[in-house]
């Protein structure tokens, strides 16, 4: 049996080392709207979270094409859009997290891009956005998107 070498040890250290660094980079790299969200322990959609929590609520458009373009066009990332209706109309609203506190949704609102932050986003409560999806869930759309 080859014993190891000191070199086989630093080299384990390196690649340890390394690892461990560019997942903290990638972590750090994450806007602060991400790092504020609620994060469930498991994996769970939006409707099945707690209601006392709070959505930031950037845009409410008529197509998925439309959300696309915006989070092109203002280079957001890690954003979740969800299918409401409104007055009977199919709607997405894309949210960048939800929030334990009216707090943490203040500050993840004062850390997007300015040009989204002039559009005056809507902190709003968790559980009139899920009512919104259960009613998109209820209703048929003859034409789709």
């Amino acid at each position: 049996m080859k014993r190891p070498t000191l070199c086989n040890y630093l080299l384990s250290f390196l690649a340890t080392l390394l690892f461990a660094l560019s997942s903290a980079v990638c972590s750090a790299e994450r806007p602060a709207y991400w790092h504020l969200a609620y994060k469930p322990a498991k994996e769970t959609r939006v409707i099945d979270l707690p209601t006392d929590l709070f959505a930031v609520q950037l845009i409410a458009v008529s197509t998925r094409k439309q959300v696309e373009d915006f989070v092109e066009r203002h280079n957001l990332w890690d954003m979740t859009a969800v299918k409401v209706s409104r007055d009977g109309k199919p709607l997405y609203v894309l949210i960048p997290g939800v929030y334990k506190t009216r707090a943490d949704a203040q500050a993840a609102v004062a850390s997007l891009p300015q040009s989204v932050q002039k559009l005056k986003p809507w902190i709003r409560p968790l559980a009139g956005l899920q009512d919104a999806m259960r009613s998109a869930v209820k209703t048929s759309y003859a034409v789709s998107d």
